[in-house]
C-alpha cells in the first residue's frame, strides 16, 4: 500500500509539472527560394532560455526538373555570441524526383478543396505534404496536406488555407517537413539550406518554425 501512494504521489507530481510547462511558438525563416546551385543561410536565433527546442523545416521542389536532393545542415552553438564555435547538430539530404507543378483553376482559392485543371501526381493514395507557392508575396506561399482528390478537377487538403491563392500561383507536388529536436544546452541555432547537392536539379523554396518549452 505504502508503494503505491509513492507512486500515486510521484504521478501527481508530474502532472503538475506537465500542466504547468508554458510553450510557445515562433517563425525562423521565412519562406524563400533557394534556386540551383545556390546556399542560403537561416537567421541565427537565440534560445538560451528553453528547456526544450524543436524545430520544423519544410522543404519543396519549386520547378519541373528533376532533381536528387538537397542538403539540410543545422548548426548550433553553445555561446550566446561569436562564430568560432558552431557544431553540427544534423544533416540530411531530402526531397528528389521531378516534380509536377499546376496551377489553381479560381482566383480565390481558400480550400480544403482546390480547383485544379490536372491532377496527374496529385492522386493521393496516403496523406502527403504538397508546396503552395504564391507567385506575388512568396512569403504568403505554404504546406497542404494532400488527401484526396477528383480526377483533372481538384485536390483536397486537410486543412483550409491560411492564404487565399489566385491563378498565377502554383502548387508542387513533392515537398517535406521534417522536426529537428535542439539538444539542451544549446544556446543558438541556425539552419544552412544547401542547393548544391545536384549541380543541375530543381529550384526549392525553403521554410522553418519552432516550438520552444519556456517554462515548467
Amino acid at each position: 500500500m505504502k508503494k503505491l501512494l509513492i507512486v500515486f504521489f510521484v504521478l501527481v507530481g508530474c502532472f503538475s509539472l506537465y500542466a504547468q510547462t508554458t510553450t510557445t511558438g515562433a517563425q525562423v525563416d521565412e519562406w524563400a527560394e533557394v534556386v540551383t546551385n545556390t546556399t542560403r543561410r537561416g537567421a541565427v536565433t537565440a534560445i538560451d532560455n528553453d528547456y526544450a527546442t524543436i524545430v520544423y523545416i519544410d522543404l519543396a521542389l519549386s520547378s519541373g526538373t528533376a532533381h536528387t536532393g538537397t542538403k539540410i545542415v543545422v548548426y548550433g552553438s553553445p555561446e550566446t555570441s561569436g562564430d568560432q564555435n558552431w557544431i553540427e547538430i544534423t544533416n540530411y539530404v531530402s526531397i528528389t524526383g521531378t516534380a509536377v507543378e499546376e496551377n489553381f483553376d479560381n482566383s480565390s482559392e481558400t480550400g480544403p478543396v482546390l480547383e485544379v485543371g490536372l491532377t496527374t501526381g496529385y492522386e493521393a493514395d496516403e496523406a502527403r505534404w504538397i508546396f503552395l507557392e504564391d507567385n506575388g508575396t512568396v512569403a504568403n506561399s505554404e504546406m497542404g496536406l494532400l488527401i484526396s482528390f477528383v480526377s483533372n478537377t481538384s485536390i483536397t487538403v486537410e486543412y483550409a488555407l491560411t492564404n487565399a491563392k489566385d491563378t498565377a500561383d502554383r502548387i508542387y507536388n513533392i515537398a517535406q517537413r521534417q522536426a529537428v529536436s535542439i539538444p539542451f544546452g544549446v544556446r543558438r541555432f541556425y539552419i544552412h539550406y544547401d542547393n548544391t547537392f545536384d549541380v543541375d536539379g530543381s529550384a526549392v523554396h525553403v521554410h522553418s518554425f519552432m516550438s520552444q518549452v519556456t517554462g515548467i
